[in-house]
Formats: structure tokens, C-alpha cells, sequence
């Protein structure tokens, strides 16, 4: 099409973006929607552009496939799987595959035999990975990573291994907010019950931290019991339902994404009045909001944590780009705010 070198100026005027926006992309900037990275890409490929990124990864026969380790419980992940799916589609021209590798169930085992196959297999060149005791899992990614193959984590995080970055919230910042908000609904008085579970996980240990140290620094007229859940969702509905028989406590948090249970023996004894919080948004979970049997959750918006982290990786992968951890938001969702939601898709 042209005689002279295709620039960044033709790219911008055959895609009808702005020239801005172009270099934005070329720059691996993260702010540009997929969409358009890709709509631009694809111009760029199709002018012939060979001054960038483009035209050095295609001119390779480097095939990445990325192993992304995580479960497939009815929270979180189908978000994330999909977060996934979504930017894979803006990656996959440039020669990048994704697999999803699930454990059998939630052990760290399991997530060890997973690893372990990673390890011995030449399939992958890379991981993402969540699961549940992300710590316990240190030797397993040191190994892949000492074999060449970088691991990143999402989600939740393994600080101590030798993963080249994590995407997600602030743990103990999380928690943090999680007081202010529970603080606020409580009126600053009474007792507040926070379940935890007991699995070795980063993330919720953290969450635990950060909402007592919020509490006592801030409001210590609070009284924080923790109670322990040892033997799995069994254990965790007795414990609840026998605090549902109580006149005194104020507010239950739940710490990890078994938060739902929660909300399910409020309504079998339809408690409102005690203010819950979790930390997982559910189609469960909004149906029990929506009838005010659970009050808040903080969103880890995982959707968006899962298109980040495949998107960075990427870049580092094919492009060479610097990495950092990227810490995301966390959303404060209630009832009213999903009434909203549902207005404003009429």
C-alpha cells in the first residue's frame, strides 16, 4: 500500500484512532481496552509496520502456552475464567495459548500434584496460578521457575517464592475497609464475630489482621471474637446458625469466599438485623442481598484481576516489558447498590 515505511501516524489513520491512542498501544499502555489494542494491532499488521512490537513477535515461531492454575468453585473463578477468555481473544493472533488446570479439589495437595505435573511436562512455558495455600505451594513454584518458566499469581498471593509479580487487592488494606464499612453499619458499638477457616491462605490471614487492627486503633469499644472453622462448610453452618440464636452480636464477617453460608443461616432464621460482610460476590450472594440476609460484600473484582494479569504477562512474555506487582480495587457492593445496577439495566 505504501512506497515508504509505514509510521504510526498511517496505523492511526487506517485504524480511525487517534494518533495518541496508537502509541498508547505500542507502549503496552494498560489503560487502552483490549478491544482497541487489538483493532490497532491488527492494522498495524495489516499496513506492514515494522517498527514495533508486532512485526518482532511475528517474526518468531515462538508458540507461548500458559498453564493457569485455579479452581472452578462457584466463586471467584468462573469471573476470573472468563476475564480470561476475554483477553486471550486480544492476544491470541500473536501466537499465545491459554489452558486452565484445575485441581481436583481444594488440598494443597492437589495443587501440589498440579504443579508437580507443570514441572515434568515441556508443554508450558508459563504460569498464573491461584489456589488455596498459595505458601504452602513455595518449593513447587521455585521449581518451575528454576526450570525457565516464569509464575506469576493472582488472586491470591505466594510474596515468598520467587513468582515475578501478583495482581490483586491489598489483603490487610482490604480488611482494613472492611472494619471502616462494618464500623459504620454498627454503629461504632457491640459485637462483632469474624469466621475464619483453617487453611494456611495469605490472603484471608491478612484480612483478619487488617480488620483487627483497624478496629482497635479506631473503634476499641468493639468487641472482635474469632472463631475458628476446622472441619469444612459442615462446621461453618453450626457455627453460624448457633450465633443467629444470639441477642448480642451486632455483625459476622467471613474472611474467605465460604462467606455465603452466612447469609444462608440468616435467612433460615431471618435475621436482618445483623449486619454481614463477606468478601465474594455470588448470583448466590445478591439474591440473599437484594433480601437483606447479607449486607455487604467487598468485591475483589476478579474479572478484572484476571485480564490484568494475562495481559502483563503477555507483554512481558512477547515483549520484554518491565513487571511490577499491580495491586486492584476492591468495590464496596450492598443491597441498594445492586438495586441500582438493576435499575439502570432497564
Amino acid at each position: 500500500m505504501y512506497k515508504r515505511p509505514v509510521t504510526l501516524k498511517d496505523v492511526a489513520e487506517e485504524s480511525d484512532y487517534s494518533l495518541r491512542t496508537v502509541k498508547k498501544v505500542m507502549s503496552g499502555d494498560l489503560t487502552v481496552r483490549p478491544e482497541t489494542r487489538e483493532n490497532v494491532l491488527q492494522t498495524a499488521r495489516k499496513l506492514g509496520y515494522k517498527k514495533n512490537m508486532v512485526a518482532s513477535v511475528l517474526a518468531t515461531n515462538k508458540l507461548w502456552n500458559i498453564a493457569i492454575v485455579m479452581g472452578d468453585y462457584r466463586y471467584f473463578f468462573p469471573e476470573a475464567k472468563t476475564g480470561f477468555q476475554n483477553c486471550h481473544k486480544s492476544w491470541s493472533g500473536l501466537k499465545v495459548e491459554i489452558e486452565f488446570l484445575i485441581p481436583k479439589d481444594k488440598s494443597i495437595g492437589a495443587a501440589k500434584s498440579i504443579l508437580q505435573n507443570i514441572l515434568q511436562s515441556e508443554k508450558y512455558d508459563a504460569v498464573i496460578m491461584h489456589a488455596i495455600s498459595m505458601e504452602g505451594l513455595n518449593g513447587e513454584i521455585n521449581a518451575i521457575i528454576e526450570s525457565g518458566r516464569p509464575v506469576c499469581t493472582f488472586g491470591a498471593d505466594a510474596p515468598r517464592s520467587k513468582r515475578l509479580f501478583y495482581v490483586g487487592p491489598k489483603a490487610y488494606e482490604s480488611g482494613r475497609i472492611a472494619a471502616q464499612v462494618m464500623s459504620n453499619y454498627i454503629g461504632g458499638q457491640g459485637t462483632v464475630y469474624m469466621i475464619n477457616q483453617v487453611v494456611d491462605e495469605m490472603q484471608t490471614l491478612e484480612r483478619g489482621k487488617g480488620f483487627t487492627s483497624y478496629m482497635k486503633e479506631k473503634h476499641p469499644e468493639i468487641r472482635i471474637e474469632n472463631v475458628l472453622v476446622k472441619n469444612g462448610s459442615g462446621e461453618y453452618h453450626e457455627i453460624v446458625a448457633k450465633l443467629m440464636q444470639s441477642n448480642t452480636i451486632r455483625g459476622i464477617v467471613g474472611t474467605d469466599a465460604d462467606c455465603y453460608i452466612i447469609g444462608l443461616e440468616a435467612y433460615k432464621t431471618k435475621r436482618k438485623d445483623i449486619v454481614t460482610l463477606g468478601f465474594d460476590l455470588t448470583p448466590e450472594i445478591e439474591q440473599m442481598m437484594l433480601a437483606d440476609y447479607f449486607k455487604i460484600i467487598l468485591s475483589q473484582n476478579p474479572e478484572q484481576q484476571a485480564s490484568i494479569v494475562l495481559d502483563s504477562f503477555c507483554k512481558y512474555l512477547l515483549y520484554h516489558s518491565d513487571i511490577k506487582n499491580i495491586y486492584t480495587d476492591v468495590t464496596i457492593v450492598t443491597s441498594e447498590v445492586l438495586r441500582y445496577k438493576g435499575n439502570v439495566r432497564e
